[in-house]
């Protein structure tokens, strides 16, 4: 606070101050005092009901705008997930075949049987002959649960099995086809296809192609199994 170090507090000073200090005999300079209209416009800010019900009707209107949007962006980030890890499980079937030199499974398994369609857990498995069912002489290297609670995953391949074995050589046993991936049971629109060769390698269909300045969906009769 600022002081008048050389000057005395005399009557003048004093009907100009604040306060004058006795301490030091100096004139304290006086603070600005408030506005009485501020002070009570201060106190009347705020909004009234008319003005909070706009606003409320305005942030609904733009929840049920963009909830379609966003369930689409979800449901495309849960389809995303889903072909992701069911491509992760079939590299690393093709893996264990090679690194233990035996025939290896993937499928859903239930009651040491593979069933279709694939939906809540993938099984890999060591499987000797008969293949499709573990038995005393096999092993269970993996069950891995699906991200997507509701997911449904259909395996259609040149042989009909329910499940994909791959040889000592990394190859599937004459299983040539597509995995169709499905979040939930009719949601054809985000719906994955997966190829897999007679090889073992796998690549992911295409969704889109490209005509003139714009993109076409070329989603075809596979996405209708979700």
């Amino acid at each position: 606070m600022y002081t008048l170090p050389t000057q005395f507090c005399n009557s003048t000073q004093q009907n100009r101050c604040l306060t004058c200090s006795a301490r030091t005999n100096t004139c304290l300079p006086a603070r600005r005092q408030p506005n009485a209209y501020l002070q009570q416009k201060a106190r009347m800010i705020g909004i009234s009901l008319v003005e909070l019900c706009i606003v409320v009707l305005l942030m609904t209107s733009g929840m049920l705008y963009a909830q379609p949007a966003l369930r689409d962006f979800i449901e495309d980030a849960r389809a995303i997930t889903l072909t992701n890890h069911l491509i992760s499980l079939l590299h690393y079937s093709r893996i264990q075949a090679l690194i233990h030199q035996k025939p290896i499974t993937l499928c859903r398994l239930e009651a040491n049987t593979c069933l279709r369609p694939w939906r809540k857990a993938l099984t890999v498995f060591i499987d000797r002959a008969p293949i499709g069912k573990l038995d005393a002489r096999d092993k269970i290297l993996l069950t891995s649960r699906l991200p997507a609670l509701e997911g449904v995953i259909h395996w259609q391949s040149f042989r009909r099995k329910p499940y994909i074995n791959f040889t000592p050589l990394g190859e599937t046993h004459s299983q040539n086809g597509h995995l169709v991936t499905c979040v939930r049971p009719g949601a054809s629109a985000t719906a994955r296809k997966i190829v897999i060769n007679r090889q073992g390698r796998t690549r992911l269909a295409r969704r889109t192609k490209n005509v003139g300045s714009h993109k076409t969906s070329i989603i075809g009769e596979w996405a209708k199994r979700c």
